[in-house]
């Protein structure tokens, strides 16, 4: 059996997390003080086998956020049979019991307290939803259990116990899962699967043909797979467009990628923070404030504008050292100020630095933003002018929308179809590149198509 990719494994525990967790004896609101003065066999014999409370319930977890963990084919692998109608045994399965000394005063008590839950018919135990979404048939499989740990306080002989047992449990649908007509996806990704309320009708409709999809680990999407160029450059701008935040501040880390000859690039370049997307920094030049960033300019939730960028312009071009020293905070020596989707801060901690050195960073600054509004205005108007025609012709003419139907930003469209047309140029000089650049230029240099 290979145990890394067996998901049977992990069904059962969902990704280690334990959240049941039985509680018999007086701060259980179940058995109240039913146990009290008694073990539990003792107070077993007297319910007669049927206790006076409804069962606990115990979740079983299966199929989903194993998506995650797995490629489809080995889902499919695992989990088709199961899917069609037939009995699947999931062969680790946790019951997590705590009690107290008087009622499992050993771990024999425990092992008979275990017996006693994880019964055929069990009058203690019973079995939910799969995933807490569709209807199984649940039983034990007999001679699968065991008490894997056992732990009782030895100071006080009636004090806790906790026990862990483990056990396989076969299931079976109570009634055919719906047929799921899942084309919408050929186009648009399946975003966030593991909430959906329809979740193992359309997975199953996936994992019957698992060979025409997968699964973007990055953005968290199943989608078919890409079958020509054009569909395959539609699935890499779709990747790049959940690559974090869309705004200008993104899409300028991608023209730098593939503008390197460009005369704004090596400065701009100086100015990226090494740390995040979203941020431009103006650093002080002089050695000893080498690391020290005394202007930032960053994106806000907003999308900058290229008002924005001009207003923030305006704003560092009007400053002086005696401007910043009325403006900053008395505490902190420090200014900051948001125009809609873009933000400036000045950080300017110690008295030396209100002089030569903050001018010689703001003027940093200064260049740095004129450079970017020019890349900006360059960028708005190929959106207005050729997006629309070079767009259409980047992707074939095929259809691709992000997961709630809607376009892909234009500044995503532009980042993929600037990187794409470079990497073709010469995917060997991207092919070091992380994330889904490095992925295309690795797709473009063994001929095959782009999947995320």
């Amino acid at each position: 059996m290979n145990i890394v990719e067996n998901t049977l494994l992990y069904a059962g525990v969902d990704n280690g997390f334990r959240d049941i967790s039985i509680t018999i004896g007086p701060h259980s609101r179940k058995s109240a003080d039913l146990f009290r003065g008694r073990t539990f066999k003792q107070a077993d014999e007297a319910f007669g086998g049927t206790p006076p409370f409804s069962p606990f319930t115990k979740k079983i977890y299966g199929l989903k956020y194993l998506v995650e963990k797995f490629r489809l084919s080995v889902l499919a692998r695992d989990w088709c049979g199961f899917l069609n109608g037939e009995p699947l045994v999931l062969p680790e399965n946790e019951l997590v019991i705590r009690s107290f000394g008087e009622i499992i005063p050993n771990r024999e008590m425990g092992e008979y307290v275990m017996n006693a839950f994880l019964c055929k018919d069990s009058a203690y135990l019973k079995f939910g939803k799969l995933d807490d979404s569709i209807d199984v048939h649940a039983e034990v499989v007999e001679g699968s259990t065991r008490v894997s740990y056992f732990r009782k306080q030895k100071v006080d002989p009636n004090g806790k116990v906790m026990m862990r047992c483990k056990f396989a449990l076969r299931i079976q649908l109570k009634r055919a899962l719906p047929v799921q007509d899942i084309s919408y996806y050929d186009s648009v990704p399946w975003k966030d699967f593991n909430l959906d309320t329809g979740f193992y009708s359309k997975i199953k409709a996936v994992l019957d043909n698992h060979e025409k999809y997968f699964y973007n680990r990055g953005g968290n999407y199943i989608i078919k797979k890409a079958e020509n160029e054009g569909e395959s450059n539609g699935r890499f701008a779709l990747d790049l467009a959940y690559q974090g935040e869309t705004n200008f501040f993104k899409f300028l880390n991608y023209w730098l990628v593939v503008n390197q000859g460009h005369p704004y690039a090596k400065p701009l370049e100086e100015h990226r923070a090494i740390f995040s997307r979203r941020f431009m920094y103006a650093w002080s030049s002089s050695p000893q404030n080498a690391y020290y960033s005394m202007v930032s300019i960053f994106s806000e939730e907003k999308p900058p504008r290229i008002i924005d960028l001009n207003n923030c312009l305006a704003f560092l071009q009007n400053l002086t050292a005696s401007k910043v020293r009325e403006l900053s905070d008395p505490f902190s020596s420090g200014v900051f100020r948001r125009f809609y989707g873009v933000s400036v801060e000045l950080h300017l901690i110690k008295s030396d630095l209100f002089g030569d050195k903050f001018i010689e960073a703001r003027d940093a600054a200064v260049e740095a933003l004129k450079m970017m509004i020019g890349v900006y205005r360059d960028t708005t108007r190929f959106i207005d002018d050729k997006l629309a025609a070079e767009w259409n012709s980047f992707t074939e003419g095929h259809k691709i929308l992000m997961a709630n139907g809607s376009e892909i930003p234009d500044l995503d469209k532009c980042c993929a179809m600037n990187v794409a047309q470079a990497v073709s140029v010469d995917p060997q000089m991207f092919l070091e590149d992380k994330g889904a650049v490095g992925k295309f230029a690795n797709n473009c240099m063994l001929g095959e198509f782009y999947n995320g």
